[in-house]
């Protein structure tokens, strides 16, 4: 792209935020399944980079996003970032490469993120606060949501964050 480098940490913490906040399973639908969350989380990244740009470049970023979209939710950080990095650094009519690599990515890292998180690290938070709440403790439960949350809000900001600065380079 012409432009330069335009993107801060800042505007990949609001995308991160919206990603965390309005989350994937709000906005999921038969149709584009979570699309509209993904799109949702990186519109402030688009209005940054296409501030300066037509208008149709615009609402073609967007509808970009609005396309099917499905990944596990902890690694749609990673997704989410390089996506920003691609949209920053290709030009228009190389924006088929980035549908084409968000696309790829979706299945792999659900595959590791299901893995991951939603089979060991939550079995393992849940038997850290099974054994509390066993003992009469009423913490227990609520250490199975800490120890679960922070670490999935923790990857999922890592992964905006590093999916961002590798660009193509982490995949």
């Amino acid at each position: 792209m012409e432009n330069n480098l335009v993107i801060t940490k800042k505007d990949l913490q609001k995308s991160f935020w919206r990603l965390q906040i309005f989350g994937l399973g709000l906005t999921a639908n038969n149709m584009s399944a979570q699309a509209i969350g993904f799109a949702t989380a990186i519109s402030p990244i688009l209005e940054k980079i296409y501030k300066d740009r037509p208008h149709e470049e615009r609402v073609a970023a967007m509808e970009r996003h609005l396309n099917y979209f499905l990944s596990q939710n902890t690694a749609t950080g990673m997704i989410l970032g390089i996506t920003s990095a691609l949209e920053e650094t290709t030009n228009e009519n190389e924006k088929d490469a980035v549908i084409a690599t968000k696309s790829g990515m979706m299945g792999p890292l659900a595959g590791i993120g299901d893995s991951v998180f939603k089979i060991t690290i939550q079995a393992i938070a849940g038997s850290i606060g099974a054994a509390y709440a066993l003992q009469g403790n009423f913490l227990g439960p609520l250490l199975m949501f800490v120890i679960y949350n922070g670490i999935n809000i923790f990857i999922k900001y890592k992964g905006v964050i590093l999916g961002y600065e590798k660009g193509l380079n982490f995949i």
